[in-house]
């Protein structure tokens, strides 16, 4: 029994290693990318960027845009939040009330990134981002459940912590390496 708890343990441990990544690569990609040093987010040294569309599927298409651009973003937004939908169910999967937990911090990272964005004077925030996102996050829970279903849970968690695990460490070098060369 304890050397089960041991293999369950470490691959949760994955799972959280990969979370952890994710989390660092997200924020990079969406509340660092304008900035040239993460301590600009704090000294103010970057461009004034404060824009606030609270008003849904207004501005989602933006028209004298090209239809890749406005693809590319609408489709970038979802993507960008499917893994932290199945990491996360998978994380809550053996709790209580797994659904409505990595639903619900799927959603709250959304607003905490759009916050980020609009406190900081950094980007545009807008609850078409927030709705993306969401939808993003949702279909990551489906693609876990669905898993999960398939394979059972201890599978799900074992084949997405060594598949992540070793995408993260690939993105984690990589990243090392755009940082030493620059």
């Amino acid at each position: 029994m304890m050397n089960r708890y041991r293999v369950n343990k470490k691959y949760h441990y994955l799972l959280l290693f990969t979370a952890a990544v994710y989390a660092y690569l997200l924020l990079k990609i969406v509340i660092f990318k304008t900035l040239a040093s993460p301590l600009d987010l704090f000294t103010g040294n970057h461009p004034d960027l404060r824009s606030l569309n609270m008003v849904p599927f207004d501005g989602i298409w933006l028209h004298g845009l090209s239809f890749g651009y406005n693809l590319q973003a609408i489709i970038g937004n979802i993507i960008l939040f499917i893994p932290l939908g199945i990491l996360l169910h998978l994380l809550f999967v053996n709790r209580k009330y797994p659904l409505l937990k990595s639903l619900g911090l799927v959603v709250a990272s959304s607003l905490f990134i759009e916050g980020v964005q609009y406190l900081a004077r950094i980007g545009v925030t807008d609850i078409n981002d927030l709705i993306l996102n969401t939808a993003g996050g949702a279909i990551g829970i489906a693609i876990a459940i669905t898993l999960i279903k398939s394979i059972g849970a201890t599978n799900a968690k074992k084949s997405v912590a060594i598949l992540g695990a070793a995408i993260a460490a690939i993105l984690l070098i990589l990243n090392g390496l755009l940082l030493f060369a620059n």
